[in-house]
């Protein structure tokens, strides 16, 4: 028996629709995943049959292929866990499967059937939206990250014996999250304050200039003279970012991290050390993320002791502030 689902994988800072294919033949029992998955993908296979069977439901004693599609891209993370796991059991016949086209669906699961946060929600549910999906299933935990969207019904969920009883009943927009409207204004809630300052006229109205033109700002000055003092509070002076820019800031930080929190609605201030390496500062690495200038998007990059860090760090800096 062949049954298919939607899930995502993320590129750069945007969701691509993956979708997750199962096929129940007769052969010696196993379970096989295709598709160019990593090494999380592949462990999978014993996550997802301990959570099936702690849930109270049959694993098949049969053959069971998992493809990812697309085949040649590569795909990485604990997300597809639920999706999987739920395809299998569709496929053999022991839940509904009558919302899944309209629905998608992410999480990892434990081996007890609980379902943990992942990374990348934001951008995932921006890309259900474009495809038209009327209901996403998420961890609970990370839920209230995109309560605000108005054309989806975010459904949290904790464990895979919940998120079945729910498909099973089928009202699945009674178990919808409520929507939400941010607070995007009020109490800056950055604990310091550009007020505070006394003195340093000359500086405080160069950056004020600064800040309200989004210009660059070079500190000099000997040590003990305000200049870090200043740098952290200049995010207090900023314009309140918008809802557009609250996203941004909160699509970039849930990739780097499983961010449980809701909408991110305050600047980004971030201030790398010296010794920092150049997939951390600019982004890359083995499994490619956003480094310290992105985490800094819509914020302030702050390099204290400028001199300090490598030419070729300093080098990098060049196209961005260009």
């Amino acid at each position: 028996m062949f049954f298919k689902l939607d899930s995502f994988a993320i590129t750069g800072i945007d969701a691509v629709r993956v979708s997750v294919e199962v096929h129940l033949s007769r052969g010696l029992p196993g379970l096989y995943i295709v598709g160019l998955a990593g090494k999380a993908i592949n462990e999978a296979r014993q996550r997802v049959r301990s959570a099936i069977l702690n849930s109270g439901f049959e694993f098949p004693v049969k053959k069971i292929i998992i493809n990812l599609s697309p085949a040649d891209m590569r795909k990485e993370g604990s997300l597809y866990d639920l999706p999987i796991a739920l395809s299998i059991l569709a496929a053999s016949g022991q839940i509904s499967s009558s919302c899944f086209d309209d629905s998608c669906f992410i999480g990892e699961l434990s081996l007890d059937g609980k379902i943990n946060p992942v990374r990348g929600l934001i951008s995932m549910v921006e890309k259900a939206i474009e495809l038209k999906k009327k209901y996403f299933f998420v961890p609970g935990s990370i839920a209230k990250q995109a309560a605000f969207f108005k054309n989806i019904d975010m459904i949290p969920c904790s464990t895979l014996k919940e998120i079945i009883d729910i498909i099973n009943r089928g009202k699945l927009q009674m178990n919808a999250c409520s929507k939400t409207s941010p607070r995007l204004s009020g109490d800056n809630g950055y604990g310091i304050d550009f007020s505070e300052v006394k003195g340093q006229f000359k500086a405080k109205r160069a950056i004020e200039v600064a800040a309200a033109g989004m210009h660059n700002i070079l500190l000099i000055g000997p040590p003990g003279s305000g200049k870090t003092m200043l740098a952290r509070r200049v995010v207090s002076i900023m314009p309140d970012p918008d809802l557009e820019q609250c996203i941004e800031i909160t699509k970039i930080n849930s990739l780097c991290s499983k961010y449980e929190g809701g909408l991110i609605t305050r600047r980004p201030f971030k201030n790398p050390h010296h010794t920092i390496s150049r997939a951390g500062l600019i982004g890359g690495g083995i499994y490619p993320g956003p480094g310290d200038i992105s985490l800094a998007h819509r914020g302030i990059l702050f390099l204290d002791e400028l001199s300090q860090f490598p030419q070729h760090l300093v080098e990098d800096l060049r196209q961005p502030l260009e």
